[in-house]
């Protein structure tokens, strides 16, 4: 998702895990910046700037404008944000240049909508399998979410990816025999689609 956000970049000179601790202790997450043919270069940028970024509604599909100190200003999305297994506080992000005019790869979140048939009068249990895909377009037309109606679905009835609706301008990449989401009969009806699946309820 395309937004207006331009986060400021410092080129950083020092490298290590000791420069990167001085750093984030100052408020400040290393990023290395490559993609597009280009050379990759270590940057750093204000943790909390990047934090509204995350919270914000597209979250880490946000497209947004890395502006360089002294240097470049380009479009870019978020490749790898690795975080403390403990605190879960950023330690290091990888940021991918972007062309508007080139097809990009990216992972788009499932929406499902409606409660489902097979719930609601049969008594079964929805269960989302997958919640995200990848998709294949150009940067203005990333979707911000794949919107699934689920109110039709019936008890021992599924959905796969290739039943998701992602628009003209979208592929997606995602092999289309995925299961996405299903309704499990009620207990004494059909046996369980998956008995292992993450359960959910649809929005």
């Amino acid at each position: 998702m395309i937004t207006d956000t331009v986060l400021q970049a410092s080129k950083r000179d020092e490298r290590g895990k000791n420069a990167a601790r001085r750093l984030r202790a100052a408020g400040r997450l290393p990023v290395s910046l490559y993609g597009e043919g280009q050379e990759a270069i270590p940057v750093s940028i204000n943790t909390r700037e990047l934090g509204a970024i995350l919270r914000s509604e597209a979250g880490r599909g946000a497209i947004f404008t890395l502006a360089v100190e002294g240097g470049e200003s380009t479009p870019v999305k978020i490749h790898t944000l690795d975080l403390d297994p403990v605190s879960n506080r950023p330690l290091h992000m990888d940021l991918v240049r972007l062309s508007m005019t080139s097809k990009t790869h990216v992972h788009v979140p499932v929406e499902f909508t409606g409660t489902a048939h097979g719930v609601k009068v049969e008594g079964g249990m929805f269960e989302a399998h997958l919640h995200e895909v990848e998709v294949e377009c150009l940067p203005r037309d990333i979707p911000q979410s794949i919107v699934y109606d689920v109110t039709e679905l019936k008890a021992g009835e599924h959905v796969f990816v290739r039943d998701l609706q992602a628009g003209d301008d979208v592929r997606v990449v995602t092999p289309g025999d995925h299961l996405v989401a299903a309704v499990n009969p009620a207990k004494g009806g059909d046996e369980p689609a998956d008995a292992d699946s993450t359960a959910g309820t649809p929005a």
